[in-house]
């Protein structure tokens, strides 16, 4: 009879409310007690049905300040974090068009192409601006943006394009490109060329280039920057092939800060952030992946205790994963403290799924929605959810 009463104070309360299960339990035998011991001289009148009425009666006024506790905990940490979400929805356009969005942190506008054109949206005004506008395929896997630049792939055009968004001048650079991405005024790519590939930085206001390092000598495919540091996969040593080591260095001076070791066999989505080379790691059997990451003060690995998690992405303390559901999965906000994780609600009223999480230099989270009927971004200020 308990189970059934538990089921049926669960439909009596708000959908938003989710009890513990020891306080159902608390709040459906404390009914009883009430009833029974209401007139202890006279002998129960009452049919099952109708008893059963009077419980869950007595139990869901029993459960009130539980459920306004509730309510008031939910109510105070959406309203704490407020002011850190917004929702992005940009008229006519898709998943595949803002799937590659890039958040400018200093305009606060959103930068996608729709294959043909290059566009800015401002999330503040919501006006959308055509900043390149052309006949030539331009895929959105291949821009890179930022205040100041535009830089694009058009298919069928040799070499690339640059933008200089303060004076208008387009540049076209006869150069092979891969994986772009701009920081400050510098542009760093993947060369190819004749089974050749290497790291080049270009220096976008002067165009002059820079040999980085010859990824074929490196870990392939494994690098990342940010905060004016350049993390590049060492090869793998033949004494322990048990460990991924890597090398950091100044993005400015070339100069290397110093060799790190992952010790795991594989290693995947490296991000920079406080100081720290975070990444995913695997051994073999795994079937999800443990959140690392190398302190570069001391060179330590630690392990962030998560949640299972398909994907990350990390700025400062704040954690951004997405975590399976029955079919699929969503992305789910977190802090971390002492290497743990715990729940930010920020997202969590958010009915839709959400793809693709990634963070901006300064902070700013970027998710997709992922709809049959509409597509929107949320854009979640991480410097807002202390």
């Amino acid at each position: 009879m308990h189970e059934h009463l538990r089921k049926s104070l669960d439909q009596s309360i708000p959908e938003q409310v989710r009890l513990k299960d020891e306080q159902k339990r608390a709040i459906v035998a404390e009914a009883h007690r009430r009833l029974e011991n209401e007139s202890p001289s006279r002998k129960p009148t009452l049919k099952p049905l109708i008893a059963t009425v009077a419980v869950v009666g007595l139990a869901v006024f029993l459960g009130v300040p539980y459920i306004q506790n509730e309510i008031g905990e939910q109510a105070i940490e959406e309203l704490a974090h407020a002011d850190a979400l917004q929702k992005v929805s940009i008229p006519g356009e898709n998943l595949t068009t803002l799937i590659n969005a890039i958040y400018v942190d200093e305009t606060k506008e959103m930068i996608y192409s729709d294959g043909k054109r290059i566009y800015a949206f401002d999330t503040e005004s919501s006006t959308k601006e055509i900043l390149v506008d052309g006949d030539e395929n331009i895929s959105g896997y291949e821009v890179a943006a930022n205040e100041s630049w535009i830089v694009w792939k058009q298919e069928d055009v040799e070499g690339y394009f640059v933008l200089n968004r303060l004076n208008g001048e387009i540049r076209n650079i006869p150069d092979e490109l891969h994986g772009m991405r701009i920081e400050g005024d510098q542009l760093i790519y993947t060369s190819v060329s004749w089974g050749d590939v290497w790291l080049t930085r270009l220096d976008l206001t002067t165009l002059e280039q820079t040999r980085l390092y010859d990824k074929l000598q490196k870990m392939y495919g494994q690098y990342a920057f940010g905060e004016g540091k350049l993390v590049l996969g060492d090869p793998y040593t033949e004494n322990d092939p048990n460990q991924v080591p890597f090398s950091v260095y100044d993005l400015q001076t070339n100069q290397k800060i110093g060799s790190f070791v992952f010790p795991y066999e594989s290693v995947y989505n490296l991000t920079v952030s406080e100081n720290r080379v975070f990444a995913e790691l695997y051994n073999e059997g795994d079937e999800m992946a443990t959140l690392g990451y190398v302190d570069l003060t001391d060179g330590k690995l630690y392990t962030v205790e998560t949640p299972d998690f398909v994907t990350y992405a990390v700025y400062r303390d704040v954690l951004a994963l997405s975590t399976p559901e029955t079919s699929s999965n969503t992305v789910e906000l977190f802090k971390i403290k002492n290497n743990k994780t715990h729940a930010l609600p920020v997202l969590a009223h958010i009915q839709e799924r959400l793809v693709r999480p990634r963070f901006t230099p300064e902070g700013i989270l970027v998710v997709n929605v992922e709809n049959a009927g509409f597509y929107s971004m949320y854009v979640v200020d991480a410097n807002k959810l202390d």
